[in-house]
């Protein structure tokens, strides 16, 4: 049996639980079947709660499920950000089959595992650092300014006080803060706070 409690802290009794549940795991079938078949038609920003919505509607629409199952069904649905890391208004419609669980099979039909999803790009990026960097420990970069008419126009003050030059600069900080502080680095073109706030952290990199 389900155990499930409704907003108000009441037990929902056992058959209506269980088939809430039953609901839920069918519709969470068909978002990846959907995903896989139809995977180039599904606009980029549908999201799974999205799909939980519309099927709600189809089947309260048909009879097939009641507005206090509808209420429910949407409500349970927020359990499957649990499982992957990201509420169900955020997890990718379009790239949904791509949480199906890794099983056994032929080798035509078992699921791929993929080892790192920024391996690549992170390498890329590190070459000239790696191959050029001055290392400097204990000190703090305090803000980073772009000041025209310098034979290098990107000024780093650290917390000594010192202004150090150069001609680019990466910088890293945990994403969670980012995607919140974006107006910390100052004049970054559209196109890349759109990808800040675009982007999620791969889930096999955490």
């Amino acid at each position: 049996n389900t155990l499930l409690v409704d907003g108000e802290g009441q037990l929902i009794p056992s058959p209506e639980a269980n088939r809430a549940l039953k609901q839920v795991w069918e519709i969470l079938d068909l978002a990846s079947e959907h995903s896989k078949s139809q995977g180039d038609d599904i606009h980029p920003a549908a999201s799974l709660y999205s799909f939980f919505e519309s099927s709600c509607e189809s089947a309260v629409q048909c009879g097939d499920m009641t507005e206090r199952e509808r209420e429910l069904v949407l409500g349970m649905s927020q359990m499957w950000g649990a499982y992957v890391g990201d509420g169900v208004e955020l997890q990718s419609l379009k790239f949904f089959y791509l949480e199906d669980c890794i099983e056994g099979g032929t080798h035509q039909n078992h699921d791929c595992f993929i080892p790192t999803n920024y391996q690549k790009i992170i390498a890329r990026i590190a070459t000239v650092p790696l191959a050029q960097g001055n290392m400097q420990f204990n000190t703090l970069m305090t803000s980073v300014e772009h000041r025209t008419g310098e034979s290098r126009p990107v000024c780093v003050t650290t917390s000594d006080g010192k202004a150090q030059y150069f001609d680019d600069i990466v910088v890293t900080t945990p994403l969670g803060w980012l995607k919140q502080q974006k107006e910390s680095i100052p004049q970054l073109h559209p196109r890349i706070t759109s990808a800040i706030d675009s982007i999620s952290f791969g889930r096999l990199e955490k």
